[in-house]
């Protein structure tokens, strides 16, 4: 690390928010680079990858320092060809100057990737104290991420890689169908949404014929007063049960047991229609149930 470099370094502002970083690697190496930048991008969407490659042309020095200067950390790809490069040992030499500036590993990590089993050798020299690295094999690339993010202090290594989920498999669905919706209007003054309705089963292999239940009417069990009175018991009463309300609440109860089994015998006698074949309803509305 020369003067210069130092000097350069320390004109350059100490915090980043980008969360770039840079690769300094061999142009020999460019393919790894760019499975390394999509398996990273997959796990943290947030970070992005810039290198020499990404730039184009023949760069000049001072542009390199430049997109080391904007980044939050750089890695370094040591490979044989890496140790042939002039200028991933000027890159190297750079960051470090940029990691004393900045105040050591903690606040700008440089990190060696070690490609299939090749050492650090001279590069080793490069550091005031031995380095953390990491082992990358350029046939399990997808493998590095995680270890690569734990180094740039991006994940915690109790972290858990996400696992590849498995594809969504069919499932068979029971359909209600309802058509012809309307109000009903009881004796007792009651009001209720009503509707013709059928069930229909859905298998989850293609190809198999879906069945369908005759045709019944499904009237709602709530009307718009008794919603409101189970929304109080439910919501008002349970945090303050006074006696003086005892008689309401006792009432609502009574209602909410006869509900219970109207529910439950309009289901059993609509399960034991399926498979009854009926016309078609017309346009028809599908909830699932």
């Amino acid at each position: 690390m020369t003067k210069n470099d130092s000097a350069n370094a320390s004109q350059r502002p100490s915090a980043f928010p980008s969360p770039t970083y840079f690769v300094s690697h061999s142009s020999g190496d460019d393919g790894i680079v760019r499975r390394l930048r999509r398996a990273l991008a997959e796990l943290d969407t947030q970070l992005t990858i810039d290198s020499r490659e990404f730039r184009g042309g023949d760069p000049l020095e001072s542009t390199i320092r430049a997109a080391i200067d904007r980044s939050a950390g750089v890695l370094v790809l040591v490979s044989p060809r890496a140790k042939d490069s002039a200028w991933v040992g000027k890159e190297l030499k750079y960051a470090l100057a940029v990691q004393k500036q900045r105040g050591g590993a903690a606040h700008f990590p440089v990190v060696p990737l070690l490609l299939d089993g090749a050492p650090l050798g001279a590069f080793e020299a490069l550091f005031d104290e031995e380095p953390i690295h990491i082992a990358i094999a350029s046939g399990k690339i997808d493998a590095a991420p995680h270890d690569i993010l734990v180094a740039l202090r991006r994940r915690l290594p109790t972290d858990t890689e996400p696992q590849a989920q498995p594809p969504a498999e069919a499932v068979e669905e029971l359909l209600l169908e309802l058509c012809d919706p309307r109000v009903v209007t009881h004796a007792d003054g009651s009001r209720r949404a009503s509707a013709r309705a059928r069930l229909l089963h859905v298998p989850a292999t293609p190809g198999q014929r879906t069945v369908h239940s005759a045709r019944f009417t499904l009237e709602a069990p709530l009307g718009v007063i008794e919603a409101d009175e189970l929304r109080w018991y439910l919501e008002d009463y349970a945090l303050w049960p006074s006696p003086l309300l005892a008689e309401r609440a006792q009432r609502i109860e009574g209602f909410q047991e006869q509900t219970a089994l109207l529910l439950a015998a309009g289901t059993t006698r609509a399960l034991r229609a399926v498979g009854s074949p009926i016309q078609s309803c017309g346009a028809m509305n599908k909830n699932r149930i």
